[in-house]
């Protein structure tokens, strides 16, 4: 039996940020510094912490930061041992993401596209 999968795209998924936090936008350049442990503070002095959805993990590195999710998990694995840096934090519910956002002025992350949240709200993307 072939079980049909429905394809997600980038479309699908909408960054998330405390409502407290003033951005309304960050341009694709500044999400990848993030995600990349490169940027570390957000214009107005809030310390940033990125937060990874497993379960669309791939599907925002390589369809909305454009990076091959190989050379992301390569990238890290270097960075860690040499003491570099250390990943975003990983979490596999949905729920779990949004209650750390609601508490941490600081956090961003990425949610599928829907989801019903309190004291967040959605950063666009530009160029």
């Amino acid at each position: 039996m072939l079980c049909l999968q429905k394809e997600v795209h980038a479309d699908d998924l909408v960054l998330m940020i405390h409502n407290s936090n003033p951005l309304k936008s960050i341009s694709k350049r500044e999400l990848i510094l993030i995600y990349l442990g490169k940027k570390t503070f957000f214009q107005q002095g809030i310390r940033i912490t990125p937060l990874d959805f497993r379960p669309k993990k791939m599907i925002f590195y390589e369809e909305v930061l454009k990076r091959p999710f190989n050379l992301i998990k390569r990238y890290w694995i270097k960075a860690i041992f040499s003491g570099q840096g250390t990943p975003p934090m990983e979490f596999t519910s949905e729920n779990d993401v949004v209650n750390y956002l609601q508490d941490k002025p600081g956090g961003i992350a990425y949610l599928p596209a829907g989801i019903k949240t309190i004291n967040l709200k959605h950063l666009q993307i530009t160029p």
